[in-house]
């Protein structure tokens, strides 16, 4: 679910002048898939709602009672002032009151993120989240904050395939063959992904074949998916190779 949701992030991303709502359709049916994997059936999706003096975020998640999730509006709503966060300010004070730091609201955005993608929080909350949105612990040591929202700022330019790191790829494509998409095969002694007799990656190590994601193995299943096509963007293949090794490493 997570994997196809940031694959869909990432495709868009690669096709160049995305803007912001070109991302709230991916938001929607990601948010949507998780509502219905946790049995929560009144959960409402707005997009870009008609404006008016009070304001409106621009993708507002509701389940009748609490607002579930923080998100930007678009900038051009705010024109000079550019955009403000739809945070809490009640959860803003308490962190601030509890760090006496004042801090931005995209290093809360990364430090959830860090938890979220952290295999002991997942680990260890496993059947909870099973049935309910997950719950965010805050470390009372603000240095780990700081600390946990810079790794992840990492992380985050990684899974959208735009960290520098990408310019170096470990993966190659390779061969002369009709760079058609049949049944992907993984040679581990030689750490290569073949997508036919002739065409294949070379350079993905077993550890990154391996990685997995809401129960996929994120590189397998990218190939699957195109079972039957050209393999138009190698290039983009060997990105996810490269941002998968780059994340085992963080």
């Amino acid at each position: 679910m997570l994997h196809e949701y940031l694959e869909k992030i990432a495709d868009t991303t690669a096709q160049g002048n995305a803007r912001e709502e070109s991302y709230y359709a991916h938001l929607s049916s990601f948010v949507q898939s998780f509502a219905k994997s946790i049995d929560r059936k009144k959960i409402q999706i707005t997009t870009l709602p008609k404006k008016t003096k009070a304001g409106n975020p621009d993708f507002r998640i509701w389940d009748g009672q609490q607002s579930i999730v923080m998100l930007f509006e678009s900038e051009e709503n705010y024109g000079k002032e550019g955009r403000k966060p739809n945070i809490s300010k009640e959860v803003l004070e308490k962190l601030e009151k509890a760090y006496k730091k004042n801090f931005t609201p995209e290093q809360l955005l990364y430090y959830v993120y860090a938890i979220l993608y952290s295999n002991t929080y997942r680990q260890k909350y496993a059947e909870f989240l099973k049935i309910d949105f997950p719950r965010i612990p805050f470390t009372a040591e603000y240095k780990l904050f700081v600390q946990l929202a810079e790794l992840d700022e990492q992380l985050t330019e990684l899974h959208l395939l735009k960290s520098k790191a990408l310019n170096k790829p470990v993966a190659k494509y390779k061969g002369k063959g009709d760079d058609r998409v049949e049944k992907p095969k993984y040679n581990k002694e030689l750490q290569t992904v073949f997508i036919n007799e002739k065409n294949y990656f070379e350079g993905v190590s077993t550890e990154v074949w391996n990685y997995n994601i809401g129960g996929y193995h994120v590189m397998e299943k990218y190939l699957k998916d195109r079972k039957g096509k050209l393999m138009e963007d190698p290039g983009h293949y060997c990105k996810m190779a490269t941002a998968i090794a780059e994340t085992i490493l963080v």
